[in-house]
């Protein structure tokens, strides 16, 4: 959040997971000086690796470490409007390189933040054969929530996304030339939001957030759970004024950043349904938030 910005910065974002700027007519050799020089008085090293550092008169990507934690900065010049665009990455301490990967695949990119490469395995059995090699590792599979009127488009590709400790790994699978393209990035969420171990289904999206899934934990208990990691990352609950459910829990959380979360928690037969998402103005119009 506290990494600092080139003199004449525009289109400036800060969080956990990284850093973006632009700056009009700025140049790839100030960048990385720049980079380099805030990076190592923070105690950051440039990766001893030379293979993970490339400078040109069009862009760079370096890698610095400390203490087991990586940094990948990615600066480049825009050809249409000579912006140089800067971004810097938090990996957190996951090495995309020493993830599972399909047997005999060939590498074409291998970086700490991704990796690209080729096999003769057809996608759904590279998706079969990764699938079960995270959860060993503590990884968690997640995917997107469905998109609306495209239940029925029949897609090529296949994906798979995990989760661990605020650490996101994307997969995707492509189909190109009669081979199978595997792309795998590693990223550091803005946020590590609440989820019950005992939950299975997850479906999630960072932005705007959007986290809904079942848990074996009682109305009360899934109640209590969200409550208490939701504090511990600084939000703070709204008095609740509706009246006491048995089978379902609303709930409105103030976040640090001023957008309020909306916590959902309804129980349903064995099972108890958790949804955390962004508060709207709706919200307001419709029921009060409940006991």
């Amino acid at each position: 959040r506290t990494f600092p910005m080139m003199d004449g910065a525009t289109r400036r974002e800060n969080s956990p997971a990284g850093a973006h700027f632009s700056v009009p007519n700025g140049t790839v050799a100030d960048a990385t000086a720049f980079a380099r020089g805030k990076l190592e008085a923070l105690g950051w090293k440039t990766s001893a690796d030379p293979k993970l550092t490339t400078i040109n008169d069009f862009g760079a990507q370096m890698l610095f470490t400390k203490n087991g934690q990586r940094l990948y900065a990615a600066i480049g010049v825009s050809p249409a409007d000579k912006n140089l665009n800067f971004a810097l990455f938090h990996l957190g301490n996951t090495d995309a390189r020493k993830l599972p990967h399909v047997a005999g695949a060939e590498f074409t990119d291998s970086i700490p933040s991704r990796t690209i490469c080729t096999t003769s395995t057809k996608p759904d059995d590279v998706q079969k054969a990764l699938r079960p090699m995270f959860a060993p590792l503590g990884w968690r599979e997640f995917r997107d929530p469905p998109i609306r009127g495209m239940e029925g488009y029949v897609r090529e590709d296949r994906s798979l996304k995990f989760l661990q400790n605020g650490t996101a790994i994307d997969i995707m699978i492509m189909p190109v030339s009669g081979k199978t393209n595997i792309y795998t990035t590693v990223r550091l969420l803005k946020e590590q939001w609440p989820i019950d171990p005992s939950a299975v289904t997850i479906e999630f999206q960072e932005d705007p957030l959007f986290l809904f899934y079942p848990t074996k934990l009682s109305l009360d208990e899934a109640v209590e759970f969200n409550r208490r990691e939701l504090t511990a990352l600084g939000l703070k609950e709204r008095k609740i004024t509706g009246e006491p459910s048995k089978t379902a829990f609303k709930a409105t959380f103030d976040a640090p950043d001023g957008k309020p979360i909306k916590l959902e928690v309804v129980r349903n037969h064995e099972l108890t349904f958790v949804m955390l998402r962004p508060w709207t103005d709706e919200d307001d119009k419709g029921d009060t938030d409940k006991k």
